[in-house]
């Protein structure tokens, strides 16, 4: 059995220059076929309509959250963005406030899972923010 590589043999510069495109090529076609498959799975998170009230609750959460986050009372924060996120279980920036403060109590991998999770809402928050506002 004769086996034959392409070590076996001199290869010239224009081949070698084409494997290396062809290479490239189907990395790049295997990576957006990877990342299409991956959202077929991707779960769809519904968008929270909030109603005026709700909304400015919200707000003032979040300020709460950042004022006690750069305070340093670090309890407080995660108390504030508990109740942003039971108001809001999409909002990234109470996850991501979250995250600073169990990051900062000293819960690297609760910190780590939160801002995770808010750098994907904040991702959903992008697409949507571009077909809703940028459309019209």
């Amino acid at each position: 059995m004769v086996s034959f590589s392409l070590t076996d043999r001199l290869i010239g510069q224009s081949e070698l220059w084409y494997l290396q495109a062809v290479f490239y090529v189907m990395t790049k076609l295997a990576l957006l076929l990877m990342n299409f498959i991956k959202s077929l799975f991707r779960k769809k998170r519904m968008p929270v309509v909030l109603s005026p009230k709700e909304t400015i609750e919200l707000a003032r959460c979040l300020s709460q959250a950042a004022d006690f986050q750069m305070k340093g009372h670090y309890t407080s924060a995660l108390l504030a963005c508990n109740k942003a996120i039971l108001l809001d279980p999409n909002s990234y920036l109470a996850y991501h406030t979250q995250a600073l403060a169990k990051f900062n109590q000293g819960d690297q991998e609760g910190g780590i899972t939160d801002w995770i999770k808010s750098n994907s809402l904040k991702e959903l928050a992008g697409s949507n923010f571009e077909k809703t506002v940028l459309s019209s």
